[in-house]
Order: C-alpha cells, then sequence, then structure tokens
C-alpha cells in the first residue's frame, strides 16, 4: 500500500511517536511525505520513504497529484488548528481530494490508531481492487 505521512510543525513530534509505536506496519508499505517531515521521520523512527516532493518547490502539489491518481491508498496528517494562511489551502486541498476520490484519511491520532490497525488486518484490500469516482 502506498501511504502518505504528513504533519504541521506542532504535530512532528506526535507523529514521530506515531510512527516508531507502529514501526513494523509501516515499515512493510510505501511511505510518502513533504522532504521536511520525511527527513524528520527518518531520523526520529527510522522509517525509509520512497518520495519526497520538495516542500518549497510543491511538494504538497504532488501529494496532490498522487491521490488525484489513484497513487495513495490512505493518508495520515496530523494537523494543528494554529497554522498560517498559506498551508491551510494545501491543507484544505488535500482533505477535499481524499474526500473526493475515497482515499482514507486521519487527522488525529485517534483516527490514525484505527486505520493503521485496519491496515494490518488487510481491511484496505478494496483499494487494489481500484476505486470508483463519484
Amino acid at each position: 500500500m502506498n501511504i502518505v505521512l504528513l504533519a504541521c510543525d506542532h504535530r512532528r513530534e506526535l507523529m514521530s511517536r506515531f510512527c516508531v509505536s507502529y514501526y513494523e506496519i509501516l515499515s512493510k508499505h510505501c511511505l510518502f511525505s513533504v522532504s521536511s517531515v520525511a527527513r524528520f521521520l527518518s531520523d526520529s523512527a527510522k522509517l525509509s520513504f520512497s518520495g519526497q516532493p520538495n516542500d518549497n518547490y510543491g511538494g504538497y502539489h504532488q501529494i496532490c497529484s498522487k491521490v488525484s491518481y489513484n497513487e495513495v491508498d490512505l493518508v495520515i496528517f496530523f494537523i494543528s488548528s494554529n497554522q498560517n494562511g498559506d498551508f491551510l489551502s494545501e491543507r484544505d486541498n488535500i482533505l477535499r481530494l481524499c474526500d473526493v476520490y475515497n482515499v482514507p484519511i486521519a487527522t488525529n491520532i485517534a483516527t490514525a490508531e484505527i486505520l493503521i490497525h485496519g491496515l494490518s488486518r488487510g481491511d484496505f484490500e478494496w483499494r487494489k481492487v481500484g476505486v470508483p469516482v463519484i
């Protein structure tokens, strides 16, 4: 499965702890993130990332493109309510595209844990069949 891991600045430590806790599950999948988050999680949680679009050169737009081309099976994006205006539009685009293209997304640790346990049980096999866009 292709999994995108993202975190706002104020949530990166939480994402790191989450990744350490679920390393065994996450390490079996193809992980993507923007470069700053990927570097942080590579250092702190020892995860390997397949793609690291640069934050300053449209990294979030590249993630959105992957979602819209059905190249992402799951997004875990720990967001913070106190972000600046520029970041809000990027965040909203990812949330909207996950909704449009039926990509499961977690924006907090509670939902992320539910999705990660579902991933380990094989609950996302339906993603391999193809997702109809309505």
